[in-house]
């Protein structure tokens, strides 16, 4: 707002804007403090969730994603903030967690599904850190945990429990594995050990999705996206309703594919070259790789040559682990000052690389961000001219889903 010369209207009006804006700040400090402090005091043991022994499971509302807004039921000794639904509420981040501070290690919750599908893929996220833009974790994230399933429980503490899958070393803030299901009602994560980190003493997570898997076009429906910052920043579930998973249920409710948000802000294709073995073991069981690599080498001024036998080496690859890679066209930039001229003609370079490359390749045809964010990039773009703001993470989903929507509902009939 401009001030305008009256003392006695403005004047006050800033003054009381200041006493708002300390007053804001120290409600702002004690709702933090308090969530630490919940965090930091074990919680007492969730109410026992009662269910018959293999009770089928109620039809999901969201189609294959089969745990959202199922019963939860934690240990004891963990922290919930604001309890244990708020990993199957469908919240991602906004300070709803399940946390587990160092000494109520191991910590377990059990998510009750029913019985009905003989396979699943369990996501965990984590958006609690400290640059959450990279998804290569840098906080208090699960190290070591397994996943058990139980045919007989009736609350999420009794009943026999059998370990499926068992995951040590993981460096990551998103992780999926793919479990059996058959005649089991409930899944419980166990975890064992948290990532080091030097100000953090408690691991959070905020969401566990379940989907069901049980099917070949159900498996072939999952998907990951891949790229740098600007991947990082679209694909955060932070776009509500306009999201790739939430649109393409929209468009046909048997679909809701998963959502792996793999950016990585500053990597350019060398580093994708250098990872990608990396990745491929980390995410076994995704179909679809979403990938959105470019910028970086356009702001470097990578040779289109060099960009090109990257990107191979990186569809090689993928294609060999037996999932199906996908290219977007890169978004223009317009931080370029004098260089613009430069920077947009390097980026239309790249941009004919990745067409000869999906054609090559016999590739499903990406979305052309170039163009999605080339109508209107200083309504979709960040002050700095190249990242999304709102609008523009929107922009990207929605173009993700106009490629891949029809490619989608195919695989189920």
């Amino acid at each position: 707002m401009s001030p305008d010369s009256s003392d006695t209207g403005v004047g006050a009006l800033v003054r009381d804007r200041r006493l708002q804006v300390v007053v804001g700040c120290v409600v702002l400090i004690a709702v933090l403090v308090g969530l630490i402090s919940a965090l930091r005091q074990p919680a007492t043991a969730a109410q026992p969730v009662n269910v018959s022994a293999g009770q089928p499971m109620q039809p999901s509302a969201f189609g294959p994603l089969v745990s959202r807004g199922k019963p939860v039921v934690c240990s004891k000794d963990n922290s919930q903030v604001p309890g244990p639904n708020a990993i199957t509420s469908g919240v991602y981040a906004q300070w709803s967690f399940w946390g587990a501070a160092d000494n109520a290690l191991p910590a377990w919750c059990a998510i009750h599904i029913g019985v009905g599908p003989s396979r699943l893929m369990v996501v965990w996220y984590s958006e609690y850190d400290e640059d959450n833009a990279q998804w290569q974790s840098n906080g208090r994230m699960p190290q070591s945990y397994t996943l058990s399933v139980s045919a007989n429980s009736t609350d999420g503490h009794d009943g026999d429990w059998k370990v499926v899958a068992t995951v040590t070393g993981n460096p990551v803030h998103i992780r999926e594995s793919a479990i059996p299901f058959a005649g089991d009602g409930w899944v419980r994560m166990t975890i064992t050990q948290a990532q080091d980190h030097p100000t953090q003493d408690s691991m959070l997570i905020d969401q566990i999705d379940c989907y069901d898997i049980s099917t070949p076009a159900l498996a072939k429906n999952t998907a990951l996206f891949q790229g740098d910052s600007i991947t990082a920043l679209s694909y955060d579930h932070s776009t509500g309703d306009q999201s790739f998973d939430m649109l393409m249920h929209g468009y046909d409710s048997r679909l809701f594919p998963s959502m792996l948000d793999e950016g990585m802000g500053g990597w350019s294709s060398n580093a994708a070259v250098d990872h990608i073995d990396k990745w491929l073991a980390l995410n076994p069981d995704v179909n679809y790789w979403l990938l959105e690599w470019g910028s970086n080498d356009a702001f470097s001024m990578e040779d289109p040559a060099v960009f090109r036998a990257n990107m191979q080496i990186v569809i090689n690859k993928i294609k060999a682990a037996g999932h199906t890679p996908v290219l977007a066209r890169i978004p223009p930039s317009i931080n370029g000052g004098s260089g613009q001229g430069q920077l947009t003609a390097e980026i239309e370079a790249l941009n004919q690389q990745i067409d000869a490359l999906t054609q090559a390749n016999h590739l499903i045809p990406g979305p052309d961000l170039y163009a999605v964010i080339g109508k209107d990039p200083q309504g979709l773009l960040q002050s700095d001219g190249i990242h999304p703001n709102g609008n523009g993470k929107k922009a990207i989903n929605n173009a993700w889903y106009l490629a891949m929507r029809d490619v989608m509902r195919a695989n189920l009939s």
